[in-house]
């Protein structure tokens, strides 16, 4: 590239900012003298990635410029994201839930209850709240941030 009227080339330039330049992307009088011309330019700390100059084969055929494509880091760093497992109760019907309770096992003859030890009890209403809340009220998968 040629020097400005002020001494600078635009080369020297970019070399000094850091930026990107991108190879030849121009054919000067559709001859085989291709020239720089579509440049990339970044600030100092955004790296280009996947720099690519398509060929003059694949390139559109009403331009003597080449398709420069690229891919730039996101501005921003993508939120983390916590995935919850949660249950919606303000959907749980209690007049159903309160209807399996009876029904199940925890809802027999008191009597049958009073034979079971205090471990086999513990079980038997973990086991069966359980069972009744994933039928009537299954987990949900939610993201917060």
């Amino acid at each position: 590239m040629g020097r400005g009227p002020h001494g600078f080339s635009l080369d020297s330039v970019l070399r000094t900012s850091k930026a990107v330049r991108s190879p030849p992307t121009c054919m000067r009088d559709n001859v085989c003298s291709w020239r720089t011309l579509d440049l990339v330019i970044t600030s100092d700390d955004v790296s280009v990635q996947n720099l690519l100059i398509h060929s003059p084969a694949t390139s559109p055929a009403t331009s003597d410029h080449l398709l420069v494509e690229f891919t730039l880091p996101p501005l921003h760093a993508q939120p983390l994201h916590a995935i919850r497992v949660v249950r919606g109760w303000k959907l749980l019907d209690y007049h159903a839930f309160s209807e399996q309770i009876h029904s199940s096992t925890l809802g027999e003859d008191p009597w049958v209850l009073d034979a079971m030890s205090v471990t086999e009890l513990f079980d038997l209403y973990s086991n069966t709240m359980s069972d009744l809340l994933d039928k009537l009220l299954p987990h949900t998968r939610s993201r917060h941030r």
